[in-house]
């Protein structure tokens, strides 16, 4: 994570708090949760909910 930090901040130009952007990006939906961790709601957990209702 430390390397993603620095590659951020060499791109935006200013440091970025990876962990609450990833955070961020979970909570969204657009990160899949890794093992044991909770899932995410937001637009992917809600894709595949209304994915699985119209296979039903």
């Amino acid at each position: 994570m430390a390397q993603a930090a620095r590659e951020a901040e060499e791109f935006a130009g200013e440091p970025v708090d990876v962990p609450d952007f990833i955070g961020t990006l979970r909570g969204l939906g657009f990160v899949e949760p890794g093992p044991g961790e909770p899932a995410a709601g937001g637009r992917a957990a809600a894709k595949r909910r209304c994915g699985r209702a119209s296979r039903s």
